[in-house]
């Protein structure tokens, strides 16, 4: 995505920027594994509620969607998930869309996650574009195919 993305009212501005690209690497108990192309990265997500897992070793285009912990701003830094294998436990990355209505934002970690902010004391409209942030993220990272 080229374009910075902000939205006070229609949630798929956002919703567009967020689309990740990957093959699944394996299906599991209510489970997907998304490999990132050109990366290492094998994410294990849940598969969002109503939805089929492609077959395994299939192109898969949807959403990574997250509960963040804390949002902090980062002075500099890149982009990462860490673990490159497993469940998403840390982001970091820069801010490619806002959605205050629904208190989410878009994050360009190598891969687009859309975090919803999860600490009350935070609103998503407090971040900028192509700001740089990092969070933990909360367990029950899903996959949302599109």
């Amino acid at each position: 995505m080229n374009q910075t993305q902000t939205s006070t009212g229609d949630s798929s501005a956002p919703a567009s920027a967020a689309l990740a690209a990957g093959r699944i690497a394996e299906i599991g108990d209510g489970s997907v594994v998304l490999a990132i192309p050109g990366t290492d990265y094998r994410l294990r997500l849940g598969l969002a509620a109503g939805a089929r897992a492609p077959a395994v070793g299939a192109k898969a285009l949807g959403r990574i969607r997250l509960v963040a912990r804390r949002i902090d701003p980062a002075p500099s830094g890149g982009r990462y998930i860490e673990p490159v294998e497993g469940p998403p436990r840390r982001v970091q990355g820069r801010v490619r869309a806002i959605d205050e209505v629904n208190n989410e934002i878009v994050v360009h970690a190598g891969v687009p996650v859309c975090a919803r902010v999860g600490d009350a004391r935070q609103r998503a409209g407090q971040f900028a574009p192509d700001q740089i942030v990092s969070f933990d993220v909360e367990r029950g990272a899903v996959f949302e195919p599109a």
